[in-house]
């Protein structure tokens, strides 16, 4: 794990509830499903689209206090849908995303609002957890991208977008909250097998980058532009925990369920 310390205080930028709002106009969500926040931070943005999707929430957050704020705020409404606590398993973890043990293809949208940061190992670390939460997203599923404006101009994250994902939009952060961070949205629908994308694609994406006059803004759209497909894991097959056992909960289950 890369500089855990470090990236665990730095490049923490919730999205703010105007944005998440407008976000949410863009998605239907019939079928329900799950969501995944692996950067939570405090798990507004993960309850507010888990509540108004009705899909069932899953965060991870490396700093120990957001992710109790997470934590709490996932049990609130999860309590709040039937007046009773039904979790069989924990919803948020407080764990680097990289101890995260989770189904391939387990949900039907993936929310990434990643540390804004560079790392001399692996490069951007907003491309760094695309590339490795991708697989957790089943094909046909949606990803919201929040990343600053610039690293569109990155040639390799523009390749895997294109590779990985069809049916992409950008949009830029409306100018009050854009200002500051200079942060765009990127939706995209998995494809269930990559293609090579063309060079004058590749090339076009990356121009985005260039000025804020490049991209749309985003705005409420009055009908919504993504349907979730119906989820591909089943629940009995679905698994979410860390790849490191917590003595307590270790503890807690064997008292359940009795120690083999």
């Amino acid at each position: 794990m890369t500089r855990l310390a470090n990236i665990e205080k730095a490049g923490y930028f919730p999205l703010p509830a105007s944005v998440t709002e407008l976000i949410l106009s863009y998605i239907a969500a019939p079928h329900g499903g799950r969501i995944l926040d692996p950067c939570a931070g405090e798990g507004a943005a993960l309850v507010t689209l888990a509540r108004a999707l009705d899909l069932e929430p899953f965060g991870v957050e490396l700093h120990e206090g957001r992710a109790q704020a997470a934590r709490e705020a996932v049990t609130e409404m999860l309590a709040g849908r039937d007046g009773t606590q039904r979790d069989e398993i924990p919803r948020v973890l407080s764990d680097s995303y990289q101890s995260l043990i989770t189904s391939r293809d387990g949900y039907n949208f993936l929310h990434l609002n990643p540390p804004y940061d560079h790392d001399d190992e692996d490069g951007r670390l907003e491309y760094q957890w695309l590339w490795r939460c991708r697989p957790w997203l089943q094909p046909g599923g949606l990803l919201v991208w929040v990343v600053p404006q610039h690293l569109l101009k990155f040639r390799k994250a523009a390749r895997y977008v294109l590779s990985h994902f069809d049916d992409v939009r950008v949009y830029r952060f409306p100018d009050k909250e854009y200002e500051r961070f200079r942060q765009i949205v990127l939706f995209g629908v998995r494809r269930r097998r990559a293609t090579v994308p063309e060079a004058g694609a590749v090339d076009n994406f990356r121009t985005m980058a260039e000025s804020k006059e490049a991209l749309p803004l985003l705005s409420r759209v009055e009908e919504p532009v993504y349907t979730l497909p119906p989820l591909v894991v089943k629940p009995d097959d679905f698994k979410f925990r860390s790849l490191f056992v917590d003595p307590a909960e270790a503890l807690a289950e064997a008292a359940q369920c009795g120690a083999c």
